[in-house]
């Protein structure tokens, strides 16, 4: 698959984004996770380091490859990404998101990310919960959409936000958004039993019926 991001991003960014679309296991009629690169090479690992990407734990679902391709595509709304503010003994305020590669990231034309929903894993002590959100993002100079997902700290993936999957832009959205959801879900419920989430926080374009009937297909025992 030929892709025309160079005309958007820098030539390195470019090569995060091409080389995690041409991964085997990217696209939604082959998904799986974590994808296998392919053409690994230096250049795209200095190119990760340079918007702050560190390699990803072996074995981790998530690749450090679709970290940085979903850092790439929601740089343009990052300050609506879920964010985890905590405060150290010192009064000094902690995040689980880090904005340091935001200034690395320069586009010639910007991207619009459409919210898909914000789902809610779990819910811990009163006020702490696991907010998971999800959009569909546009590839510039492709037919190509990305569905991403967007975390408050990298604690459990390793990353805040990385690229689930895609599929071309003639495709229906919902269907296939839908698809690669209840991909990523599946994979978790098989690879260590994930529990089922909670609740949705937030509908966008996918209604919580929806969502819920999504869920509902994974965990057939709800």
């Amino acid at each position: 698959m030929k892709t025309k991001t160079v005309e958007c991003f820098n030539t390195g960014q470019q090569l995060i984004l091409a080389s995690w679309l041409n991964a085997e296991g990217s696209r939604v009629d082959d998904l799986r996770f974590p994808p296998t690169p392919v053409n690994e090479t230096d250049i795209y690992r200095l190119a990760l380091k340079e918007i702050n990407i560190d390699p990803a734990p072996e074995g981790n679902l998530v690749t450090s490859l679709a970290a940085g391709a979903g850092r790439l595509l929601l740089s343009d709304i990052e300050g609506r990404l879920p964010d985890w503010f905590g405060q150290h003994p010192s009064g000094q305020i902690i995040r689980g998101r880090s904005h340091e590669a935001q200034g690395k990231i320069q586009k010639s034309i910007g991207i619009l990310p459409v919210e898909l929903f914000q789902l809610n894993w779990a819910t811990g002590a009163p006020g702490f919960i696991w907010p998971e959100r999800y959009y569909a993002c546009p590839v510039p100079g492709d037919d190509i959409i990305v569905i991403t997902a967007s975390v408050d700290t990298p604690d459990v993936h390793g990353y805040t936000d990385w690229a689930l999957g895609w599929f071309p832009t003639t495709i229906h959205l919902t269907e296939y958004a839908g698809a690669i959801l209840r991909t990523w879900w599946r994979t978790q419920l098989d690879e260590w039993n994930q529990q089922s989430w909670e609740t949705i926080m937030h509908q966008g374009s996918i209604k919580e019926s929806l969502a819920l009937a999504w869920r509902n297909e994974v965990w057939r025992d709800l």
